[in-house]
């Protein structure tokens, strides 16, 4: 019976080593590769914060529509992964230990105290004294470290569903921007030639035979325009002297449109920007964040961006200026604050200010183009110019309806 017992104990203490030993080699002793190309689409730069894990590698790509259609056929892809070489049986164990160390451990802590329950009766006889034997008896059995084992086993998968929960709530902020424009999101060029400033309109984005005009109407007028310092709009052929010059939005609410959605809620959550990123202002605030100013209680809001402090005789200042909404989602009830999620992508700004012997040249424009879509609804069943046009939308002459599905309200509360 000793020797068994010295058997038992041998090999828990191995497994215990293997598994503290996998615990800490997991994550050092494998060289993560990397590419800087998207599988998906090789002739574009791969983003480290558009990522997954395969196998031991971290694969990037240039958008999410890319991730996600490499997740539907990963071996599709690997010829432009040439880091990432079969692991072969050896690696494949290896990490398949590593990613289940902390199981292992506690399974061998399982197997040894069932050992200790089938060889209690012999620890009465040992010279241990009656507490000790008493205690050891009474207290070890395999129903408590089971236990422990169910708890660890709920934890993984707790893990696995917040990390599938993260990659929902990513996709679902940011699939209608980088699928369809890229990353960095760029619109779709207008159809108007070059100019300084413009108008548009964005339009309702449910339908109903319920609505007013079956829900064809306009909910935001937008009025863009390069100014300079003394908020003047510049013009081509102008002689520029001195910084800086800015590009204005004004948002105009139309009648009719339910106060909600014009809340200070939600209208304190919009900014400009240039920074571009999946998970904008989550980790690190927006360096260049330019908030909306309220010019009329509930009616009218104002932003100014800088894109040149300085003016010199021959310049040129170009960009993208992003209208952008922070999304950020509580992980759960007892978070300090939110931290998933990061800024959605609603406009795109496109600049570009050339100056030849101080003068605004030719070559100058400013635009302004949507970038985000909702999945609700196909484009053949809204189609863009109903959504965001140059062109004006049609505005409600009258009171429409207060129900909050129709009008999507019960969207912008949804958790």
């Amino acid at each position: 019976m000793i020797d068994q017992r010295r058997q038992w104990f041998a090999i828990i203490l191995v497994s215990q080593f293997i598994g503290a030993t996998v615990c800490f080699a997991d994550d050092s002793l494998v060289e993560e590769g990397t590419n800087a190309f998207c599988p998906v689409m090789p002739e574009m730069e791969a983003l480290p914060e558009i990522s997954l894990r395969y196998g031991e590698h971290t694969v990037r790509f240039c958008c999410i529509g890319c991730r996600r259609e490499f997740l539907a056929d990963p071996e599709k892809y690997l010829p432009n992964l040439p880091h990432i070489a079969s692991p072969g049986f050896v690696a494949t164990a290896w990490e398949l230990m590593g990613r289940h160390n902390d199981l292992m451990m506690i399974g061998s802590l399982v197997l040894g105290l069932v050992w200790l329950r089938t060889a209690r009766s012999r620890w009465s006889t040992m010279q241990l004294g009656d507490g000790v034997a008493s205690l050891l008896t009474r207290t070890v059995s395999p129903t408590v470290p089971l236990l422990v084992l169910l708890i660890a086993a709920g934890y993984e998968i707790n893990l696995l569903s917040s990390a599938l929960f993260y990659q929902a709530i990513e996709e679902d902020i940011h699939f209608a921007t980088f699928y369809d424009y890229g990353m960095p999101a760029k619109p779709t060029p207008p159809k108007h030639g070059p100019r300084l400033a413009g108008t548009y309109y964005r339009g309702n984005d449910e339908r109903s035979p319920l609505l007013l005009n079956g829900g064809n109407y306009r909910t935001a007028t937008f009025h863009i325009a390069l100014v300079d310092d003394q908020d003047r709009p510049i013009s081509y052929g102008q002689q520029l002297t001195q910084g800086p010059i800015y590009l204005r939005l004004r948002i105009d609410r139309p009648k009719f449109t339910p106060d909600f959605l014009y809340s200070d809620r939600f209208m304190k959550a919009i900014f400009l920007t240039q920074e571009h990123s999946a998970s904008l202002g989550r980790d690190a605030p927006v360096a260049d964040r330019v908030p909306l100013t309220e010019l009329k209680k509930m009616w009218r809001w104002e932003a100014r961006y800088p894109i040149a402090q300085r003016i010199a005789d021959d310049a040129e200042f170009e960009g993208v200026a992003y209208v952008c909404e922070d999304k950020f989602y509580q992980p759960h009830r007892f978070a300090a604050k939110d931290q998933i999620g990061g800024g959605r992508f609603h406009y795109g700004m496109p600049f570009r200010l050339v100056l030849r012997d101080g003068k605004v040249a030719e070559e100058s424009e400013l635009s302004m183009g949507s970038l985000y879509r909702t999945r609700k609804f196909p484009i053949h069943e809204v189609p863009l110019d109903q959504w965001f046009s140059e062109q004006p939308i049609p505005e409600l002459a009258e009171k429409n309806t207060e129900d909050p599905t129709l009008l999507g309200i019960e969207d912008y509360l949804s958790p």
